[in-house]
């Protein structure tokens, strides 16, 4: 492909992130074999030239459809924006941009991009692979450093960090800090090639995200590069960083007395810290590098050329809008999709709402098993939320409540195919849908009554065995495996699934749940106790796809992506007898 870059800013007097962003950018898009040209959008003699050939997309990194000129527009197949700051658009304005598509790393922003039929995908920002190769220079001559544009952050947010920063060797580099209370610190424009120099030498990089882009959960490209370089990374409190995989490695405070002791602690045991370190790099070099989002542009830029085709490909309109047939809610909606995930050692932790919607790509085509069908990636070295939250693994897959129209229910058939690919690495295990009701009903939940809430979602194991993995009132601390007969699911074909629930009688063993596969029933039992309660009642679908699960031994050895497809919800079965 012929790609070109616009960014703000150049690479003297006006420095910004965007200029390393898409300087690291454009050097792997050409390691993959594309053609890339990369221009300051205030260098129109430079654009103008590069325009001379149509390019087949041009990325702007945060430059305004205002700035982006008629010829711009005209010399490219598309013209995507890379939203990492709401400084010139929110989501809503986003949306009806002239933009073919757009790139974020806002899972939040860009779920609702996606709900509004605009074609997105979450691109997260990283660290170049060469931060990953730099010798620790660390020496008395440089202590904490903090890198950035003046006065992009709150005056809140640098006396927190910048004034007990003082009692210690510091440097501030970046622009407009001439300006500022904080010039005597300040050392000038950073050359872009010595950022990994500098944070290769500081014991302490300082991180401060900008208020607005807190809200949004979005991680500038400070905290990769300098944990990438080996530092240590203290930020004031930022709660969406704490569930990253990497806010393991951060230390946050949220006072300047905090700060102190944050700062003292680290500079006591710098020698403790090599581990952790080392750890951090290689889980930054697996998931968090340019490389990965170089492929993750490519594949947006020909997921979107398939959209805007006229023949075949997924549907334009509903590319990446969530579709299910029957009385399953469409679309999900913030406020219906609540997931609750154990964390470890007892504690339960409520994860993003979204989880893991940016991994779901949703399609038609006339192939009828596959009408209205759901791709679900599951990345290398990906397990369940636990996994993540506790080894700083990446997260894939995904977990959503899909509520039934009508509300809850006490009796519910669900139809479904599924399709695993004919080299997918099944590993110990994983998750896959059915019902729920009620809540407490997956991750080890301890905090809850195991009255509360039941699910009977499917289960894949080694070798591809498959089970119900059921949470119901009487098992222990996770799920039971429920089974009559030996299963397996299909590779390389697809497999039918068909499950049966219907509730129990308060204080009655005459719940009934059933379970054919491929036509052949494998479980049927009509004398359970699927709840306790008479408010707990059959509320939906929980959409769970994702390898699983507690620690390490459960990830994805390769990516993998799992379809589904034929969904199809009935809640009265008169013709089918068995089904009672």
């Amino acid at each position: 492909m012929r790609i070109g870059i616009l960014f703000m800013g150049n690479e003297s007097d006006r420095l910004w992130g965007g200029g390393v962003i898409s300087f690291y950018l454009c050097r792997e898009l050409e390691r993959l074999g594309h053609c890339v040209w990369r221009v300051s959008i205030n260098d129109i003699r430079g654009w103008s030239d590069c325009i001379s050939r149509r390019s087949d997309a041009i990325i702007c990194h945060g430059v305004p459809a205002s700035r982006v000129d008629r010829s711009l527009w005209e010399s490219a197949d598309q013209v995507l924006f890379w939203w990492l700051s709401d400084m010139f658009y929110s989501a809503k304005e986003l949306a009806g941009s002239p933009f073919t598509a757009v790139a974020g790393n806002s899972s939040k922003g860009i779920t609702a991009l996606q709900l509004a039929s605009k074609p997105a995908a979450v691109i997260e920002l990283a660290a170049d692979e060469s931060f990953l190769d730099l010798s620790r220079n660390v020496g008395e001559d440089l202590s904490i450093v903090y890198l950035g544009v003046y006065p992009h952050k709150s005056e809140r947010q640098m006396r927190m960090l910048f004034n007990p920063a003082r009692h210690f060797q510091f440097e501030i580099w970046g622009r407009g800090w001439d300006r500022s209370p904080y010039s005597d610190w300040y050392r000038g424009v950073l050359p872009l090639m010595d950022v990994g120099y500098l944070y290769s030498r500081a014991k302490i990089v300082l991180l401060l995200t900008e208020e607005r882009q807190q809200l949004l959960g979005m991680i500038n490209n400070r905290l990769f590069e300098a944990l990438a370089a080996g530092a240590a990374v203290v930020s004031e409190n930022f709660p969406y960083l704490r569930t990253y995989e990497l806010g393991r490695y951060v230390e946050f405070v949220s006072s300047e007395a905090e700060a102190l002791l944050a700062f003292n602690r680290i500079f006591a045991n710098c020698h403790v810290s090599a581990a952790r370190e080392n750890e951090c790099r290689s889980i930054i070099r697996l998931c968090h590098t340019y490389r990965r989002v170089a492929k993750q542009f490519i594949q947006l830029i020909e997921d979107t050329r398939n959209n805007n085709a006229t023949v075949g490909g997924i549907h334009p309109v509903a590319a990446r809008e969530p579709m299910f047939s029957s009385e399953i809610a469409v679309p999900f909606l913030a406020d219906r999709i609540a997931i609750t995930v154990g964390a470890g050692d007892g504690v339960v932790a409520s994860y993003d709402k979204w989880w893991g919607l940016d991994m779901i790509r949703c399609q038609t085509s006339d192939d009828d098993w596959r009408s209205s069908s759901v791709s679900v990636r599951l990345p290398t070295g990906s397990a369940s939320p636990t996994v993540s939250a506790r080894f700083g693994g990446p997260r894939g897959g995904c977990q959503a409540l899909v509520a039934f129209r009508r509300g809850a229910v006490l009796r519910c058939r669900l139809r479904f195919w599924v399709h695993f690919d004919s080299r997918f690495d099944f590993v110990k295990g994983g998750k896959l849908p059915g019902f729920y009701g009620g809540v407490g009903w997956s991750g080890g939940a301890q905090s809850v009554s195991k009255d509360s809430g039941f699910s009977t979602r499917l289960m894949w194991r080694s070798g591809g065995q498959g089970e119900i993995y059921a949470y119901l009132p009487s098992r222990g601390k996770f799920g039971e495996s429920l089974f009559d007969q030996p299963w397996w699911f299909n590779r390389g074909k697809r497999t039918h699934i068909d499950q049966v629930l219907k509730l129990n009688d308060i204080g009655k063993a005459n719940g009934t749940l059933r379970l054919k596969v491929d036509g052949v029933t494998v479980y049927n039992s009509s004398d359970l106790i699927l709840r306790n309660r008479e408010e707990v009642r059959l509320e939906g679908v929980v959409l769970a796809v994702f390898f699983g699960g507690s620690d390490l031994s459960w990830v994805a050895s390769k990516d993998e992506e799992v379809s589904f497809g034929g969904f199809m919800i009935d809640f009265e079965w008169e013709n089918d007898p068995e089904a009672e």
